[in-house]
């Protein structure tokens, strides 16, 4: 595992990053995504996406327009075109199991979200409300590190 980065200058203390494997992944502490972020931090949190793939945030009680605020401070949001807007919060979708007994899971397969435009997003930025005890995961794969490992006549092919 990688040495923890640290970096002083979050309202709330030192932003830390814990990378969580080898390939992919990181947690990012120290900062508090509900007050707004300096364009320094957020450079910091834009170089950790850029270099981990995935960043997880933990324990981020955000309001609906601080969600909206912080997407707005990392990029230009994106809103699906496949389901419905949050009323008042139009760049914002909910994704959640209708019925308990629905046995489908919206995204449950391999795919890369909104991959179909003609620009592709940047990424896709969540929170989890309600999780299961055991389950429900969601799995992430650096493609790009994927195909750099490709044997040079599998990349020709």
């Amino acid at each position: 595992m990688n040495a923890v980065l640290s970096e002083r200058g979050a309202a709330s203390g030192a932003l830390e990053i814990r990378p969580l494997t080898d390939a992919l992944g990181a947690e990012i502490f120290g900062v508090d995504l509900r007050e707004p972020l300096s364009a320094a931090l957020t450079a910091r949190i834009r170089a950790a996406f850029n270099k981990y793939g995935v960043i997880f945030f933990r324990d981020q009680p955000l309001a609906p327009q601080q969600f909206i605020d912080f997407t707005r401070s990392i990029g230009e949001p994106a809103p699906s075109t496949a389901m419905p807007a949050v009323p008042g919060f139009a760049p914002l979708h909910v994704i959640q199991k209708e019925e308990p007994d629905q046995n489908w899971v919206i995204g449950g397969s391999w795919h890369t979200d909104q991959s179909f435009r003609a620009i592709p997003v940047m990424g896709t930025i969540l929170i989890a409300r309600e999780v299961p005890e055991s389950g429900g995961d969601t799995l992430f794969i650096d493609m790009t590190r994927a195909f750099a490992t490709l044997s040079e006549d599998l990349k020709r092919t």
